[in-house]
């Protein structure tokens, strides 16, 4: 069985936590196309830290060929680019 890659795109990466942090009981919205505000508590805040307490994050999802650094917090790899 062979498996086509996707093409890099942080508009899918953002796509797939905008559906999957629900599933853990948090609540997102789609501030830009590459940006989610998440706002967690309990499990789905257990992504930030080991107590669950209350978390309010924006995630951006750059494209891959950005260099600037990133805080692993916030700021995704989400694709990576393979040569």
């Amino acid at each position: 069985m062979k498996i086509e890659r996707l093409a890099p795109s942080p508009g899918a990466i953002a796509d797939f936590y905008e559906e999957a942090l629900p599933a853990l009981g948090a609540v997102c919205e789609r501030t830009w196309h590459d940006r989610l505000e998440v706002v967690a508590e309990g499990t789905a805040a257990r992504l930030w830290n080991d107590s669950g307490e209350l978390h309010e994050v924006e995630l951006w999802f750059p494209p891959p060929d950005n260099t600037e650094p990133r805080n692993a917090a916030t700021r995704f790899a989400g694709v990576t680019k393979f040569s």
